[in-house]
Order: C-alpha cells, then sequence, then structure tokens
C-alpha cells in the first residue's frame, strides 16, 4: 500500500519534468481575432467535459518521452543487476536450511530461487546486448511480480497453502519488485506490475482458502 503509489508519483513526476514547455505564445505568433478565441473556445468544451476513463488514459497510460525511455533503459540495468544480485544472495538461505533439515518446501524454495536467477542473467543479457525494448520493461517486471505468486501456488500444490498465504518473505518480494518499477520511469509499467500483483495475491488467496 506505500510502495505503490511511491513508484506512481515518481515516474509521474519525472515524466512531468522532462515534459514541461515553456508557458506563453511563440515569438512569431499572430494576434488571434476575437471571433477566432471564440470559436476555439467552444470547441475546447468538449474536451472538458470528456470522460473520465479517457482523461486518465491520456495522462497517464500515454508513451514516455524518448529522455524517460533512454533512463528507463539505464534503469532496466540497473534493475537486472540487483536481481541477479538478489538471487545469488537468496539463494543461500535455502541451500543452509536444506543442509540442517532438508524439509520438502525448502527444496520448492531453492528450485524457484534458480529459474528466478536464470531469467535475470536473461534478461540483463537482453538489456546489455542492445536488445532492450521499453516492451521488455513489461515482460520483466510482470515476470517479477509473476515468479513471486509462482512460488506461493507451488507451495498450495504441494499441500502448503499456509505457508503460500503467509509467507513473509515473498510477500516482500511483491513490495520489491513493484517498488523497483520506479527504475524504469514509465507509469504504466508501474499501473500494469501493481494490478497484476494484486490480482495474483487475491487468486493465491482464495485458493489457499479453498
Amino acid at each position: 500500500t506505500v510502495v505503490a503509489p511511491v513508484c506512481v508519483f515518481a515516474a509521474a513526476a519525472g515524466r512531468a519534468s522532462a515534459r514541461r514547455l515553456p508557458s506563453g505564445p511563440p515569438p512569431n505568433a499572430e494576434p488571434r481575432r476575437m471571433a477566432d478565441v471564440d470559436r476555439a473556445t467552444l470547441e475546447s468544451k468538449p474536451n472538458r467535459a470528456a470522460p473520465a476513463l479517457a482523461v486518465w488514459w491520456t495522462q497517464y497510460w500515454a508513451p514516455p518521452s524518448r529522455e524517460l525511455l533512454s533512463a528507463g533503459h539505464d534503469g532496466e540495468l540497473v534493475v537486472a543487476k540487483g536481481r541477479i544480485g538478489l538471487g545469488i544472495a537468496v539463494m543461500f538461505l535455502p541451500v543452509i536450511s536444506i543442509l540442517q533439515d532438508p524439509r520438502r518446501e525448502r527444496w520448492i524454495a531453492l528450485v524457484v530461487t534458480l529459474v528466478a536467477t536464470f531469467l535475470a542473467v536473461l534478461s540483463y543479457a537482453a538489456a546489455r546486448r542492445q536488445l532492450w525494448h521499453h516492451s521488455l520493461s513489461f515482460v520483466t517486471s510482470l515476470g517479477d511480480v509473476t515468479m513471486v505468486s509462482l512460488a506461493h501456488a507451488v507451495y498450495i500444490a504441494e499441500g502448503m497453502p499456509a505457508i503460500a498465504a503467509n509467507s513473509r518473505t515473498n510477500f516482500f518480494l511483491y513490495a520489491l519488485a513493484i517498488g523497483a518499477t520506479a527504475l524504469r520511469f514509465d507509469l504504466r509499467v508501474g499501473i500494469a506490475s501493481g494490478t497484476v500483483a494484486v490480482v495474483q495475491f487475491a487468486g493465491i488467496a482464495l485458493w489457499a482458502n479453498a
């Protein structure tokens, strides 16, 4: 509830600063007649009464500028490096736990961590070798929250719904994945990832209770 508004505000602020235009008419603009002003005012009234959905679509779902796209590429590299480092660091936890007590849920955690780290390496290679496209931010962000949801789903499928619904570690990864969308400098990525995370975890909670 805290991270999602923060990343949305950060992306919106970056977009506003990149698209800020100087106020006032252009230096060589011709004076407008009163009839033209009245006609322009009448034509602009329907736009003011546009539906709220259309206003939301144009303000919050518009593609970012070129400057923000370039910054989003750099941010994607930072997120990819952090994803790899986090995967390697988290990998030691189930390994140590398995050496002490090889329970089934710990093996599941190790497999999920290995898969997530492998996908992180692939995404970093794609961004590093000039294969990056703004759609890659959508794919990696949605993939991050989906991997967390997949870990919950595996616990439920293995007969451990309590761990899936109450795992503090996995739930923290949701907030981390959504917060990382701010480094993409694309408001659409934050909205899409947050919405998908809410829908997926709601389905997992219903499945665990069933």
